[in-house]
């Protein structure tokens, strides 16, 4: 997800035709990448029996953060220029995947079924390990 950043950059730096295409395969490369991830992880790592809760809520706070993303675009344009908030934009999709590769639960999160991984032998696991 680290390599998304590259997509609003290139527009921020005011990137030649060139470069804008090759950063939006990259940006759009790297978020289909990471989605598959994240719902193999959330699919095979939460039990069967809570699994439909959790992909609600996870999607309603997707819905819900882009919705207000929209709504706040507008207003932020009296505070900075779009190139500086897409430089802003860009840190935060980077500040975020360091954080999140920071936390050694999500660093070290084993394929569902791996040796050494909860529900080993077969079985899901209760809880996100």
């Amino acid at each position: 997800m680290a390599l998304y950043c590259v997509l609003p950059l290139c527009v921020a730096l005011g990137a030649g035709p060139p470069v804008l295409l090759a950063g939006h395969a990259l940006g759009g490369a790297a978020l289909a990448f990471w989605s598959v991830m994240w719902a193999t992880s959330v699919q095979t790592h939460t039990a069967p029996a809570v699994l439909n809760r959790v992909s609600a809520y996870e999607l309603a706070g997707s819905v819900s953060g882009i919705a207000l993303g929209q709504v706040l675009a507008g207003p932020a344009t009296a505070l900075a220029s779009p190139e500086r908030l897409l430089l802003v934009s860009a840190g935060a999709a980077l500040a975020g995947s360091v954080a999140l590769l920071a936390i050694p639960a999500i660093r070290t999160l084993c394929q569902a079924g791996s040796p050494g991984s909860p529900g080993s032998s077969g079985s899901r696991p209760a809880r996100m390990a």
